[in-house]
């Protein structure tokens, strides 16, 4: 029996395999296109992170020469603060902006003046998803109208491998959109 794990990045993606002992049984580790546009632009289509996903996970099987049925269970880590819009079709709507995208730098300033004073004091100077939000309901609304839900990117890899849709609270936590 294995184990494996993946680390979905914000330029790389790493699967690894491990027997029931916790010894390492294979590796394997990809590159993940990014799109630098400056001045402020950093994005990722999220199909990269799906496709490097599978060419992880078969490498990795392939150098340990067992089959994906002796895979008992994958745990998921990732990025954060890369929202993906996806819809209907369990298909993204457009790229991802990575944490270091600072386009939503005006979004960030009105909801920090937003929830200045109140209990919900938030620090959203630009890396997490919130803003993110308001600057694609601001310049694409369509995506957020047609948006069926918001993941982060380990878990639209997830929802891929599983068809489940969830993540988890440090996560959710990191957004600006979820209340610890």
């Amino acid at each position: 029996m294995l184990y494996g794990g993946l680390d979905i990045g914000t330029t790389n993606c790493r699967c690894l395999l491990v027997d029931e002992e916790g010894r390492s049984v294979a590796t394997a580790s990809t590159e993940v296109p990014a799109e630098f546009r400056p001045p402020d632009r950093a994005e990722v289509c999220p199909e990269h992170w799906w496709n490097a996903t599978c060419e992880v996970i078969g490498a990795a099987l392939w150098g340990a020469q067992r089959p994906a049925a002796e895979v008992a269970a994958v745990g998921l880590s990732g990025l954060m603060h890369a929202p993906v819009l996806v819809g209907t079709d369990a298909r993204p709507l457009g790229s991802a902006q990575l944490w270091m995208d600072q386009r939503c730098t005006p979004q960030a300033a009105a909801l920090q003046a937003r929830f200045a004073g109140s209990d919900r004091r938030l620090d959203l100077r630009g890396s997490v998803s919130a803003p993110k939000l308001a600057w694609i309901a601001a310049h694409a609304a369509a995506s957020i109208d047609a948006a069926q839900v918001v993941l982060l990117p380990k878990d639209f890899v997830r929802m891929r491998l599983t068809g489940d849709v969830a993540t988890d609270r440090s996560d959710a936590i990191g957004t600006g959109l979820f209340d610890p």
